[in-house]
């Protein structure tokens, strides 16, 4: 299950995936690119185009979705470490 959310967005050429949860809390899409414009979140990604930020955006909700290392570690160490 992802945690993250993101829009993706276009400014100056630039193609941005930015993050819509600020400090624990969902924002607008609006309110994520004025924090980003402030400088107080960083992109996910920045691309030359809609269709490769896109995709970025799918790949790393894709990741997420699958179990992190911290979560396999702990399995591996319930299982007696093997």
């Amino acid at each position: 299950m992802s945690h993250e959310q993101s829009i993706t967005v276009e400014m100056d050429g630039k193609h941005y995936n930015l993050p819509t949860v600020y400090q624990g809390k969902k924002v607008s899409n609006d309110e994520a690119v004025n924090l980003f414009k402030k400088g107080k979140i960083k992109p996910f990604g920045v691309y030359d185009s809609e269709p490769r930020a896109l995709d970025a955006a799918k790949q790393r909700s894709k990741n997420a979705d699958s179990p992190s290392l911290m979560q396999r570690m702990i399995d591996i160490f319930k299982g007696g470490g093997h």
